[in-house]
């Protein structure tokens, strides 16, 4: 029998059904292209991968010795081509033709998607550094369509957002100049192309640091007999090593007396110390120490008296407290008051020696001695012209300040040079 032209003599020729559907699989699927023919009679239908120009099968026959690709047909109208296992090389345009003169073919497109996945070679890795230097994460993600990198700081939150943190940065690359213990933590590269599952890894960076603290009240005050809690809080990478000394340097442990209690969370330690049964002994200077590998800090807590509560009898009139000779009638003859003893230091007598004309009360003596006093210790612990004394720390007057030194301080302690001068918080 002749062929002429693609069809037999004087009958119309093969032709193709419909289109052939294009397909998307994900590598390691199987895939299926289906070509549809009619009137096909004795002519043959063949598959051949384009890009490789590699005939696959012919009419029923698997040509390739790709063990990989397969065969099926229903009569001698449709015809599927399988694909096992689909791989990237997989990809591309594949041809259903018809060995007609001239030949006729159809192309249906193969294409092969892959999940996202992220390189070893291209990773960062866990990261130790020195506060202040530069950083830079690397995170290279493979995959088709090719995916786009993310990343997150893990513990950042925002309204709206999920438990894996805020978006940080955009781009397989993220670089944070100058760091510091802020940037301590965990950090999440996420790597998506809509092709699930999205995949991440965790990169934790380390900052390094040397010691630091801050004590929330330098002054405390508590009462005989009481007991009353020292605080302490730091920072330090790696871990520091954090503990309490007394005014001797000697090292307080835990007991009948005293209790120390450390709450560590990640770089930041709470150090409180809590310290019964208050007695005169107790009122003195304490230091918080932190030491680590790259250095170390102290800080101290003065502890001072604070006096008994008044009598809540009326004071002596004047003619018995000039008789006793010695009564306070200004803060009722306090234990915790300074001693009018010393001569040295009696400020009731003039200061160029001689003693004051005229009969001088014991509450009007006490106030000389008071502005006396103040002037004199204000210039031998050189005290600041402005100070930060209150917590939340809110700068005062001179003139508060004198009256908060004699009152709160000097008065409670028998200051008779600068040795116990406090720290003052400028």
């Amino acid at each position: 029998m002749t062929h002429l032209r693609g069809s037999y003599a004087g009958l119309p020729g093969p032709n193709f059904v419909d289109h052939i559907e294009n397909v998307t699989e994900t590598a390691g699927s199987n895939a299926v292209l289906t070509c549809t023919v009619e009137r096909l009679r004795g002519y043959k239908v063949a598959w051949v991968q384009v890009d490789t120009q590699t005939i696959l099968t012919i009419h029923n026959s698997v040509i390739t010795r790709n063990p990989r690709v397969g065969l099926s047909h229903e009569g001698q109208t449709v015809y599927r081509l399988h694909l096992k296992n689909v791989t990237e090389n997989d990809r591309g345009y594949y041809m259903c033709q018809i060995n007609t003169d001239p030949m006729i073919s159809q192309l249906g497109y193969l294409q092969v998607v892959v999940p996202p996945d992220i390189e070893n070679t291209g990773w960062t890795g866990d990261l130790v550094v020195r506060e202040g230097t530069n950083v830079s994460l690397e995170c290279r993600a493979r995959g088709y369509p090719p995916p786009e990198v993310s990343w997150r700081k893990e513990g950042t939150t925002s309204q709206g957002t999920g438990g894996e943190g805020v978006m940080l940065h955009i781009g397989e690359v993220l670089t944070i100049g100058k760091v510091s213990r802020l940037h301590m933590g965990a950090y999440l590269c996420m790597a998506s192309n809509g092709i699930p599952p999205t995949v991440s890894k965790r990169i934790q960076l380390k900052v390094q640091f040397p010691p630091m603290l801050w004590i929330p009240n330098q002054l405390e005050g508590a009462r005989l007999g009481s007991t009353t809690v020292l605080e302490c809080n730091t920072e330090a990478f790696p871990r520091s090593i954090n503990y309490w000394t007394n005014h001797k340097g000697e090292m307080i442990a835990a007991g009948s007396k005293y209790d120390t209690m450390t709450k560590e969370d990640t770089y930041k330690t709470y150090m409180r110390l809590v310290i019964h049964n208050v007695t005169r002994e107790d009122f003195n200077t304490y230091r918080c120490i932190a030491k680590n590998s790259l250095g170390e800090t102290d800080g101290s807590i003065k502890l001072y008296g604070i006096p008994q509560e008044e009598s809540t009898q009326g004071p002596p009139n004047k003619e018995e407290g000039e008789e006793a000779g010695g009564e306070d009638t200004d803060g009722g003859g306090t234990e915790d008051a300074p001693p009018p003893q010393d001569t040295e230091n009696n400020y009731a007598t003039d200061r160029r020696g001689g003693r004051q004309r005229g009969k001088v009360t014991q509450s009007k003596k006490n106030g000389i001695d008071m502005k006396l006093r103040i002037r004199e210790l204000v210039q031998l612990c050189s005290v600041p012209k402005e100070f930060h004394i209150l917590r939340p720390p809110i700068p005062i007057s001179v003139e508060t300040a004198h009256t908060y030194i004699w009152t709160k301080i000097f008065r409670n302690q028998n200051l008779v040079d600068g040795s116990n001068c406090p720290a003052w918080v400028t």
